[in-house]
């Protein structure tokens, strides 16, 4: 259905910046990713922890990237996932906060929920300076 309004030229140039960033929005992924896992000093745990992040990156990028009339993601949900990772981050909750990500995804993938379901108030209490709120 994508393809049919929107070149595969347009849909990778929106995968690059989901994974590097760009003007809107500089950290991309690539860069979200090893800043989360930083704190998290045993090795084993930060590789299924990273695991878990790249394949729900996986997803998120293959839908944010599709025509906005077609996808199951949308910018404000990459927002409030990268709000609530860095929140997690701080409170000492990195690993709760990536398994509920992720099962949120599975759930997307799934058709269980729906974007307008992720919300910030399904994480933590709404970011004041959330340039997407």
């Amino acid at each position: 259905r994508n393809q049919a309004v929107q070149s595969r030229e347009e849909y990778l140039v929106w995968i690059t910046r989901f994974y590097e960033g760009w003007k809107l929005y500089p950290q991309g992924w690539s860069d979200l990713v090893p800043d989360i896992l930083a704190e998290v000093e045993d090795p084993d745990e930060r590789a299924e922890l990273e695991a878990e992040l790249y394949e729900a990156g996986r997803f998120i990028a293959s839908e944010w990237s599709k025509d906005a009339e077609t996808r199951k993601v949308r910018t404000r949900q990459l927002s409030i996932w990268g709000n609530a990772m860095r929140e997690a981050v701080t409170r000492g909750e990195t690993r709760e906060m990536i398994e509920q990500i992720a099962r949120d995804v599975d759930r997307l993938k799934a058709q269980h929920l729906t974007y307008s379901d992720i919300t910030p108030g399904r994480y933590y209490a709404e970011d004041e300076d959330d340039v997407f709120r």
